[in-house]
Protein backbone atom coordinates (compact mmCIF):
# COMPACT_ATOMS: atom_id res chain seq x y z
CA UNK A 1 0.00 0.00 0.00
CA UNK A 2 1.32 3.31 -1.05
CA UNK A 3 0.97 6.37 1.12
CA UNK A 4 0.85 9.83 -0.27
CA UNK A 5 1.78 12.74 1.88
CA UNK A 6 0.80 16.18 0.91
CA UNK A 7 2.43 19.12 2.50
CA UNK A 8 0.70 22.39 2.14
CA UNK A 9 2.51 25.63 2.77
CA UNK A 10 0.39 28.60 3.51
CA UNK A 11 1.97 31.90 2.84
CA UNK A 12 0.25 34.79 4.43
CA UNK A 13 1.37 38.30 4.07
CA UNK A 14 0.47 40.89 6.60
CA UNK A 15 0.64 44.55 5.91
CA UNK A 16 1.43 46.51 9.00
CA UNK A 17 1.07 50.24 9.06
CA UNK A 18 4.51 51.60 9.62
CA UNK A 19 5.62 55.10 10.29
CA UNK A 20 7.88 56.79 7.80
CA UNK A 21 8.33 60.11 6.03
CA UNK A 22 5.28 59.58 3.79
CA UNK A 23 2.95 58.53 6.62
CA UNK A 24 3.98 61.56 8.70
CA UNK A 25 3.44 63.74 5.62
CA UNK A 26 -0.09 62.32 5.25
CA UNK A 27 -0.75 62.85 8.97
CA UNK A 28 0.29 66.48 8.63
CA UNK A 29 -1.94 67.00 5.58
CA UNK A 30 -4.94 65.49 7.38
CA UNK A 31 -4.43 67.41 10.65
CA UNK A 32 -6.38 70.54 11.55
CA UNK A 33 -5.46 74.05 12.56
CA UNK A 34 -3.79 73.91 15.99
CA UNK A 35 -5.36 75.23 19.15
CA UNK A 36 -3.15 77.94 20.58
CA UNK A 37 -3.95 77.43 24.24
CA UNK A 38 -1.28 75.37 26.01
CA UNK A 39 0.91 75.43 22.88
CA UNK A 40 3.79 77.40 24.43
CA UNK A 41 6.52 75.14 25.78
CA UNK A 42 8.92 72.43 24.71
CA UNK A 43 7.41 69.45 22.87
CA UNK A 44 9.22 66.20 22.07
CA UNK A 45 8.25 63.53 19.61
CA UNK A 46 9.34 61.59 16.56
CA UNK A 47 10.47 62.80 13.15
CA UNK A 48 11.32 61.54 9.70
CA UNK A 49 13.50 63.35 7.20
CA UNK A 50 13.50 63.37 3.42
CA UNK A 51 17.17 62.33 3.50
CA UNK A 52 16.46 59.17 5.55
CA UNK A 53 12.70 58.64 5.09
CA UNK A 54 12.49 55.26 6.86
CA UNK A 55 14.53 56.10 9.97
CA UNK A 56 12.65 57.34 13.04
CA UNK A 57 14.40 60.12 14.95
CA UNK A 58 13.88 62.28 18.01
CA UNK A 59 12.47 65.74 17.47
CA UNK A 60 11.99 68.88 19.53
CA UNK A 61 9.77 71.89 18.93
CA UNK A 62 9.89 74.95 21.15
CA UNK A 63 7.03 77.45 21.13
CA UNK A 64 7.79 80.78 22.79
CA UNK A 65 4.99 83.09 23.86
CA UNK A 66 5.84 86.71 23.27
CA UNK A 67 4.38 90.18 22.81
CA UNK A 68 4.82 92.03 19.53
CA UNK A 69 6.27 95.41 20.52
CA UNK A 70 4.86 97.08 17.41
CA UNK A 71 1.25 96.06 18.07
CA UNK A 72 1.34 95.05 21.77
CA UNK A 73 -0.42 91.84 20.70
CA UNK A 74 0.41 88.46 22.19
CA UNK A 75 1.70 85.80 19.85
CA UNK A 76 3.98 82.80 19.57
CA UNK A 77 7.17 81.93 17.75
CA UNK A 78 7.72 78.33 16.67
CA UNK A 79 11.32 77.18 16.88
CA UNK A 80 12.98 73.93 15.90
CA UNK A 81 16.51 74.22 17.28
CA UNK A 82 19.30 73.31 14.88
CA UNK A 83 20.26 69.76 15.72
CA UNK A 84 16.95 68.96 17.37
CA UNK A 85 16.35 66.02 15.02
CA UNK A 86 18.54 63.35 16.59
CA UNK A 87 19.35 59.72 15.91
CA UNK A 88 18.61 58.72 19.53
CA UNK A 89 14.83 58.29 19.26
CA UNK A 90 14.00 59.24 22.84
CA UNK A 91 16.70 61.90 23.26
CA UNK A 92 14.34 64.82 24.00
CA UNK A 93 11.75 62.85 26.01
CA UNK A 94 13.53 63.61 29.30
CA UNK A 95 15.17 67.01 29.59
CA UNK A 96 18.00 67.91 31.90
CA UNK A 97 19.91 71.17 32.33
CA UNK A 98 22.52 70.21 29.75
CA UNK A 99 19.97 69.39 27.03
CA UNK A 100 18.07 72.60 27.74
CA UNK A 101 21.30 74.59 27.50
CA UNK A 102 22.33 72.90 24.24
CA UNK A 103 18.93 73.45 22.61
CA UNK A 104 18.72 77.03 23.89
CA UNK A 105 22.12 77.81 22.37
CA UNK A 106 20.70 76.83 18.95
CA UNK A 107 17.66 79.14 19.14
CA UNK A 108 17.39 82.77 18.17
CA UNK A 109 13.73 83.65 18.79
CA UNK A 110 14.47 87.38 18.79
CA UNK A 111 15.24 87.13 15.05
CA UNK A 112 12.00 85.37 14.19
CA UNK A 113 8.65 86.81 13.20
CA UNK A 114 5.47 85.85 15.01
CA UNK A 115 3.69 82.76 13.70
CA UNK A 116 0.64 83.38 11.53
CA UNK A 117 -2.23 81.14 10.49
CA UNK A 118 -1.61 80.10 6.92
CA UNK A 119 -3.52 77.45 4.95
CA UNK A 120 -4.66 75.60 8.08
CA UNK A 121 -1.26 75.74 9.79
CA UNK A 122 0.40 77.96 12.33
CA UNK A 123 3.51 78.91 10.39
CA UNK A 124 6.56 81.11 10.55
CA UNK A 125 9.94 81.51 8.96
CA UNK A 126 12.76 79.90 10.92
CA UNK A 127 16.15 81.56 11.39
CA UNK A 128 19.25 79.94 12.80
CA UNK A 129 22.58 81.68 13.22
CA UNK A 130 22.24 84.19 10.38
CA UNK A 131 19.52 86.65 11.38
CA UNK A 132 18.95 88.04 7.88
CA UNK A 133 18.86 84.68 6.11
CA UNK A 134 15.84 82.43 6.64
CA UNK A 135 16.62 78.75 7.08
CA UNK A 136 13.19 77.47 6.13
CA UNK A 137 9.52 77.52 6.95
CA UNK A 138 8.05 75.68 9.90
CA UNK A 139 4.33 74.82 10.01
CA UNK A 140 2.31 73.19 12.79
CA UNK A 141 -1.07 71.48 12.80
CA UNK A 142 -2.84 69.36 15.39
CA UNK A 143 -4.75 66.09 15.58
CA UNK A 144 -5.57 63.48 18.23
CA UNK A 145 -1.95 62.25 18.16
CA UNK A 146 -0.52 65.66 19.04
CA UNK A 147 1.12 68.43 17.08
CA UNK A 148 2.14 67.65 13.52
CA UNK A 149 5.10 69.64 12.20
CA UNK A 150 6.43 70.27 8.71
CA UNK A 151 9.77 71.93 8.08
CA UNK A 152 10.73 72.82 4.54
CA UNK A 153 12.37 75.27 2.24
CA UNK A 154 10.67 78.64 1.79
CA UNK A 155 11.81 79.05 -1.80
CA UNK A 156 11.08 75.82 -3.64
CA UNK A 157 8.65 74.24 -1.15
CA UNK A 158 10.96 71.26 -0.59
CA UNK A 159 9.90 69.14 2.37
CA UNK A 160 12.74 68.16 4.68
CA UNK A 161 11.23 67.06 7.97
CA UNK A 162 7.89 65.84 9.34
CA UNK A 163 7.37 65.32 13.05
CA UNK A 164 4.70 64.20 15.49
CA UNK A 165 5.20 66.01 18.79
CA UNK A 166 3.05 64.37 21.42
CA UNK A 167 4.82 65.02 24.70
CA UNK A 168 5.16 68.37 26.44
CA UNK A 169 8.49 68.11 28.25
CA UNK A 170 8.85 71.65 29.54
CA UNK A 171 6.37 74.46 30.10
CA UNK A 172 7.13 77.98 28.94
Amino acid sequence: MKSVFTIVFLFTSFAFASDNFESFKQNFSAAAEPKLENLAGWHSGRCYTSREPEIEKAGLMVVKASVDPATNQEGVKIIMPAGSVREEVNFWDQLDDEKIEVASSMMWPENMPFAQMENGSLANILFYDMPNYPSGKISVRQNEQGYQLRFGDIYDDAEWIYCRLDKKVLGE
